[in-house]
């Protein structure tokens, strides 16, 4: 199952998702970010496959790059932003309940709720 989906800063691609698991792709364009946000229901795992990125995790940023993975738990505020020329290319697991709208957006370049 491969479901590609758009975003304003890149976009996503579904591998595997179940209600409990999801494992995706995220492409982030040079120079754009995901919202600074938390989930209620779901921890993710991410790890690098390539470009650079400038992460935040509750309000606290350090820089990740290919090979580097990193662990964001229910609650934590995250956010990442592809600081290379190239895309950063992230894959993403998820863990728990994995609905889309489990999302809480504290900051959003594009003005999304």
């Amino acid at each position: 199952m491969e479901n590609k989906v758009n975003k304003p800063w890149g976009d996503y691609t579904d591998y595997f998702r179940t209600g409990n698991v999801v494992f995706k792709q995220l492409t982030i364009l040079s120079g754009e970010s995901i919202s600074y946000q938390y989930h209620d229901l779901r921890d993710e795992v991410w790890h690098v496959t390539s470009g650079v990125g400038k992460i935040t995790i509750d309000d606290n940023e350090s820089v990740m790059a290919s090979g580097d993975s990193i662990y964001i738990k229910k609650g934590q505020k995250h956010k990442m932003e592809c600081i290379s020329e190239e895309p950063l290319s992230i894959f993403e697991m998820q863990m728990g309940e994995t609905r889309e709208d489990d999302i809480v957006r504290l900051e959003d370049k594009y003005g999304r709720d």
